[in-house]
């Protein structure tokens, strides 16, 4: 069970990413071509409707299978973020739909430390976040609490890091004031 946090963190993420690709699959085709896949909008909603499937086994089933099956994805997903980061101009890693950001060294690690959780979780085998809940309310409350949480946070990562981190101050922002 101490897993079953980790990993429904990670597959919700994936759920949130998905379901955003399904949403809007035109905001993801600039993406797709940068990274040499197919830039149609069914190939967009295709991989979104991939990643909410993966994403809603791994919260549902009980099974090594579910999570060596979200860690694949999030393999995937490191392999065409790095792909990303070579395309010139790019403005959307197409990761959240028209929320995303352009492509970035710390979507890459994000997407490697969901991969390593998902594998960790395959392994040593876990619940699942639905079973949980189900056994014990109380705990499955809190575990879904925090799950949500992470999930917003682990979403920033994907969305806003990558533009705080590039942003550059202006020199006006480090002059000393007189206190006079």
């Amino acid at each position: 069970m101490v897993l079953a946090g980790p990993l429904a963190l990670v597959a919700t993420v994936l759920v949130v990413s998905g379901v955003q690709k399904v949403r809007l699959p035109a905001a993801t085709v600039p993406a797709l071509a940068a990274a040499g896949l197919p830039p149609r909008r069914w190939a967009a909603w295709a991989v979104g409707a991939g990643e909410v499937a993966v994403g809603t086994t791994a919260l549902v089933v009980s099974a090594r299978g579910a999570a060596t099956a979200l860690a694949a994805a999030y393999l995937l997903l490191t392999t065409v973020s790095r792909r990303l980061l070579r395309s010139e101009g790019l403005q959307n890693c197409g990761c959240f739909g028209r929320a995303g950001a352009p492509p970035h060294p710390a979507q890459v690690a994000a997407n490697a430390a969901c991969a390593v959780v998902a594998g960790v979780a395959a392994v040593a085998g876990t619940e699942a976040l639905v079973p949980v809940v189900a056994d014990s309310p109380a705990a499955g409350a809190l575990l879904t609490a925090l799950v949500l949480v992470g999930t917003f946070g682990l979403v920033a990562v994907h969305r806003e890091l990558p533009a705080a981190l590039t942003v550059q101050p202006s020199p006006s922002s480090f002059r000393l004031r007189s206190t006079r």
